[in-house]
């Protein structure tokens, strides 16, 4: 029996309980809000309920919130899951980053 693709709500459950559970022992709890974005990505804004853990700062980019971003797309993009990217912003929903120019072949 095959399993079916995980839901945009399955996926916010997922992410959720998972962040939720981080920032706890963290010591730094945060409320979490989802938005869908155009390219079916699910942006998660983070908004921490005290203090910001050392080295975050509100709508830039840090290296605790690139790891949490990496993590969390490994734990919930697992085959034969369908792939649906995570991205995660502070103080409020990451901004969508320009698409990369595709190389040319050489002749």
């Amino acid at each position: 029996m095959t399993e079916a693709p995980k839901t945009a709500v399955d996926l916010r459950g997922t992410v959720s309980r998972l962040l939720t559970d981080i920032f706890a022992m963290l010591q730094h709890p945060a409320t979490l809000d989802f938005q869908d974005a155009a390219d079916g990505a699910l942006g998660v804004a983070v908004h921490f309920t005290g203090e910001l853990p050392p080295g975050v700062v509100a709508g830039k980019r840090s290296q605790l919130v690139d790891s949490l971003q990496f993590l969390v797309n490994k734990a919930v993009n697992r085959p034969p899951l369908e792939r649906r990217w995570v991205n995660l912003g502070v103080g409020g929903f990451p901004e969508a980053r320009p698409a990369r120019p595709v190389p040319s072949a050489p002749p």
